[in-house]
């Protein structure tokens, strides 16, 4: 299947906001790689993109001094993503890429997760996500309930499915993502207890879940807080990351439902706590 990837290569501190930016204009998620003083953002378009010739130019009026470039790709995943994903050790998981099965040495074969990313964001490679499997290594799902929105890959829902959670759902608006979740999910074994759906949070039925993480900008974040709150049952954990240093005030003082911590990677922070009584 044909692809257009569009990358531009910016410095190091603009990553962040032009990273975040770029996602909602996109309505996706961009692979980021860090060189030395620049990132390169790479996005992955449909080949019948409408208007793909004056993306370039748009982009560059949005962003001066910043060049963006098309090239168009036969195959997304062998192109790209087999080279750049690689084995990554995130707390007490393994993160694995599907052409590496069965490759490797495997000294925690209860704590692998294989993926194949497809489309969809996830892989432990970018600091968000592999924050937030450091805290999941913390906690103890045995017996309990977990709702991972915007699950991208599924890698949350597969840690906590592995970790001993007894029902997960995962939830995404973009298909493809689902359909890339639902595919690592038979890569690893597959089994009762977890599933993911095509839904938006805000269609989510009542529901009291022991466990709710989200992997997702600020900005929808806050959107949807009042969906977090009812959906999150008494003392019940919540996980949030995608959230910038300068970000962290803001957050705080929306979340104030939570009892937080925080943990930083680079200049991306994960925060994470229990349910306050009452708002």
């Amino acid at each position: 299947m044909k692809y257009y990837l569009l990358f531009t290569e910016i410095p190091a501190e603009k990553e962040p906001e032009i990273t975040q930016d770029m996602s909602l204009l996109f309505l996706g998620s961009p692979i980021v790689e860090y060189l030395r003083e620049k990132s390169r953002i790479s996005f992955y378009l449909p080949h019948d993109y409408p208007g793909i010739d004056q993306v370039p130019l748009l982009l560059e009026a949005r962003y001066p001094g910043c060049s963006f470039n098309i090239e168009e790709i036969e195959d997304y995943w062998s192109t790209k993503l087999h080279g750049d994903f690689r084995p990554l050790q995130c707390g007490r998981f393994r993160v694995i890429p599907e052409h590496l099965m069965g490759g490797l040495d495997d000294q925690a074969q209860g704590k692998s997760i294989y993926l194949l990313p497809g489309q969809a964001f996830g892989t432990g490679q970018h600091e968000t996500t592999a924050l937030m499997l450091e805290i999941m290594s913390g906690m103890d799902f045995a017996g309990r309930s977990v709702l991972d929105v915007g699950c991208g890959t599924g890698v949350l829902s597969l840690a906590s499915k592995m970790s001993g959670a007894a029902k997960v759902l995962g939830i995404d608006n973009d298909p493809l993502a689902v359909e890339n979740a639902r595919h690592n999910l038979n890569l690893n074994g597959g089994g009762p207890g977890i599933e993911f759906q095509l839904t938006d949070l805000a269609r989510m039925k009542s529901c009291e879940w022991n466990f709710v993480f989200a992997n997702i900008i600020l900005s929808v974040l806050t959107e949807y807080r009042k969906e977090f709150f009812a959906l999150a049952g008494q003392g019940a954990w919540l996980a949030f990351s995608g959230i910038t240093s300068d970000q962290g005030p803001e957050f705080i003082e929306i979340f104030d439902f939570l009892e937080l911590e925080c943990l930083k990677k680079n200049d991306w922070l994960a925060f994470f706590g229990r349910k306050r009584q009452s708002e």
